[in-house]
């Protein structure tokens, strides 16, 4: 009864990832297809992360927000800083 229980769970959590994958992936891809621009695209990505933080317990979400907490601009510049 335990393992059938726990591979249920299993199986929940693996579609709720499944889901939130797909749901940025539309995003992601009507955005594209719609001619927005690549710092809209980025900027919708970076709520999208913040939202994902939000879910987090309260110990974790501080450094979640700090690790997506760039603009688009100083994301450009560190593009461009790396070796090609």
């Amino acid at each position: 009864m335990l393992l059938v229980q726990y591979g249920l769970d299993s199986v929940c959590i693996a579609g709720g990832m499944m889901m939130q994958f797909v749901g940025a992936a539309i995003v992601l891809m009507v955005l594209i297809l719609s001619g927005c621009s690549r710092e809209a695209v980025y900027n919708s990505l970076r709520a999208s992360q913040d939202r994902k933080c939000s879910t987090l317990p309260r110990s974790d979400q501080d450094e979640c927000y700090r690790r997506s907490d760039m603009s688009y601009d100083e994301y450009q510049k560190q593009l461009q800083a790396q070796p090609k």
